[in-house]
């Protein structure tokens, strides 16, 4: 044994910054996987945190033809559902000078922490708003502003859904549905879908 750890103490004075640079490389590598490894639950942990204080739902139904009260009451009385609730939600356009933009429109649930609320205050009336934060960094949009909404040119008349096109925006929200920067798809094309929130749509289907 003595032998054998002197010629592995003789490799290493010979060889030192050979097996510096292996000692160098084997703890870069631990660094790595360790702070991969810390990193993924720390993003895990304030994930669940988040999602703790803005509840996202885990099932979203939805249909073209709507839906009504008695679909949402059969949903409720499944065993598997703790709770079901509806809202009403379309995609619309923006319309910003000549330019027109895809956006989500969202009824406001006064008793659901749909998102959080950075600045400003939560729409009280038909025609008041709250729009997303990069929706109102992108397009230049302040607390106070008027923005006006279109729906589908090739809807009937009678089938508007909206009540009031011309929105005033009371307040800038971050949506726990819309964390990253991709905002998701949109019926009315492939272009990016920016979520905001008004109070409320005219009372349909349900």
């Amino acid at each position: 044994m003595k032998a054998i750890s002197k010629d592995r103490i003789r490799t290493i004075r010979k060889t030192w910054k050979r097996f510096l640079s292996i000692v160098l490389m084997a703890m870069l590598g631990t660094g790595v996987f360790v702070g991969i490894r810390a990193s993924g639950n720390n993003m895990l942990h304030q994930l669940k945190s988040y999602y703790d204080i803005y509840p996202v739902f885990d099932l979203k139904l939805s249909s073209t033809l709507g839906m009504t009260k008695e679909d949402l009451e059969a949903i409720q009385n499944l065993d598997q559902v703790k709770e079901a609730y509806g809202i009403y939600e379309l995609d619309a356009y923006l319309e910003t000078g000549d330019t027109q933009h895809v956006v989500k429109v969202s009824q406001v649930l006064p008793d659901k922490k749909q998102f959080e609320l950075i600045e400003g205050t939560l729409p009280s009336a038909i025609d008041e708003c709250v729009i997303d934060q990069d929706m109102a960094k992108d397009l230049e949009v302040k607390i106070g502003d008027q923005i006006q909404i279109k729906e589908d040119a090739e809807e009937e008349e009678e089938e508007q859904v909206l009540v009031q096109t011309n929105l005033k925006v009371t307040g800038i929200s971050q949506s726990p549905l819309a964390i990253t920067e991709e905002k998701g798809t949109s019926t009315l094309g492939a272009r990016k879908s920016r979520i905001f929130y008004f109070n409320p749509c005219r009372q349909y289907r349900f």
